[in-house]
């Protein structure tokens, strides 16, 4: 299932950026997601880091590896309107995105940091990218997706939730 881990870190360490988002939440399936890969890398990669985003800071990570934990996006509390243009910006001009997520007010500033620390990112999954979460998943996951390919990092999705289902 993890095969392009395997073949990334076989001889390698450092920190791995895995984003789920529910962690902290009670959200059976998305922590299930998020904890199989932590655990996986946990067994097979001890020498590799894990940061993660969490929806509540109290948060316990499953296993010793989970050395980093932030507020999932959106936490900040910024505007709607400015997660939008942030989206665009990113789409339309990255470097110029990425200077105003490093010096303004952005929630994506501790994706920005955490990124820069990561080999690579790992969206291990969420129920996030679909219409009733879509201000959250799609413009929250995507202008990640965006800023870690503007940093020149590889992305990587391993699941998607389903639900809820309305």
């Amino acid at each position: 299932m993890f095969k392009f881990i395997t073949e990334k870190e076989s001889a390698g360490s450092g920190s791995v950026l895995v984003l789920g988002s529910a962690n902290g939440s009670g959200n059976l399936g998305d922590e299930a997601m998020f904890e199989s890969l932590a655990f996986y890398y946990y067994e097979n990669f001890p020498q590799i880091d894990i940061i993660t985003d969490a929806s509540c800071m109290s948060y316990k990570a499953p296993c010793e590896n989970v050395k980093e934990i932030f507020p999932m996006y959106g936490a900040n509390r910024t505007s709607f309107i400015q997660r939008g243009l942030e989206f665009l910006f990113l789409h339309l001009t990255p470097r110029l995105a990425i200077w105003y997520v490093k010096n303004f007010n952005s929630d994506l500033k501790d994706y920005y940091k955490s990124i820069l620390k990561s080999e690579y990112i790992i969206i291990s999954g969420a129920g996030a990218i679909n219409s009733r979460y879509k201000g959250y998943g799609i413009y929250g996951w995507g202008s990640v997706v965006l800023l870690a390919k503007a940093l020149n990092k590889n992305v990587y999705i391993t699941g998607q939730g389903l639900g809820p289902i309305y």
